[in-house]
This record gives C-alpha cells, structure tokens and sequence, in this order.
C-alpha cells in the first residue's frame, strides 16, 4: 500500500487507522483462504503494537499475513507490516468469526447503487499544499500558537 500525503495528521505522521486498515485484510484473507466455500470472516478483535512511525518518506508497506487457527467459528490470524526495505513497522493479531454466507448464490441480485461518480474520490483530488507544523514547532511551540496559525491561514492541516 502506498502512504501517501492523503494518510498524514498535520505532524505529517501516517494515522494508526491507516495501520490497521492495512493489517485487517491480510489478517483476514489468511483465515479466509482456508476456509471451505460457503463461510464469511468479519473481524471481532484487532491488535496492533506500532513499531516505528510511518511518513510518507516510508513509501510503501505492505502487510504479511499467516493464519494461526482455523476453527469452525473462530479464526486466528498474525500479521507484520513492514517497509520497502523490509524493516518492520508494526505487527499485530486478530480473531474473526466464520459465518456462514448470507447470500443465496442462486438467486441474480442488481448491481448496487454507488451514488454519483462526480466529486471523484478523495484520493483523486490535489494532496493539501506544503504548510504542515515541523517537528520543531511542534516540540518548542505551545499547542495554542498552532492553532492560530491554522486559523489564520498559515498552516494547513491535513483534512478529507
């Protein structure tokens, strides 16, 4: 997954969510893929212990995910997140529930309504300018000080 600019919080650090988001597919897909036809997973625990911070100068990552039990209602899965120069960033565990798939596959369902395609997706429009608070403003500033620099147009934080 590339980390780009959209994924930064005004410090210019990738948000934990984006680690998780990352880490909840292949954590999943290694139960899943073991599983006979017919059986769902949704995840019911996530954990996650960070390593190292992710910039956008950490280019992409990528997770690796191993399933560790593969029960009739349970899964097991452990992952590790790790950079374009195999250094690890996170690793992290899940548990899942197997289901049994809702969906009839006999019965031809229509295509869902995605809603318009005009404004596109936010990925697709033009990143925030430059203006994020460096590492110094943010170690020797005071927090209220940033603010008014947001406020007054000096500093853009990073919002979708």
């Amino acid at each position: 997954m590339p980390i780009t600019r959209w994924f930064e919080d005004a410090f210019g650090l990738v948000w934990a969510g984006v680690f998780a988001l990352l880490a909840d597919a292949p954590l999943g897909t290694a139960i899943w893929t073991g599983l006979p036809p017919g059986k769902l997973v949704t995840t019911s625990e996530l954990n996650l212990s960070f390593v190292r911070p992710f910039t956008r100068n950490t280019g992409n990552i990528v997770g690796r995910a191993t399933s560790i039990h593969q029960g009739r209602q349970v899964g097991l899965a452990a992952v590790e997140i790790s950079d374009r120069d195999g250094r690890t960033m996170g690793y992290g565990t899940t548990r899942c529930l197997i289901v049994d798939s809702p969906v009839d596959p006999s019965i031809e369902y229509p295509e869902p309504d995605t809603g318009p395609d005009d404004p596109p997706d936010s990925y697709l429009r033009e990143a925030p300018r430059d203006g994020y608070f460096d590492l110094e403003s943010v170690i020797n500033g005071r927090p209220v000080d940033l603010q008014r620099r947001i406020f007054s147009a000096e500093l853009t934080p990073n919002v979708m």
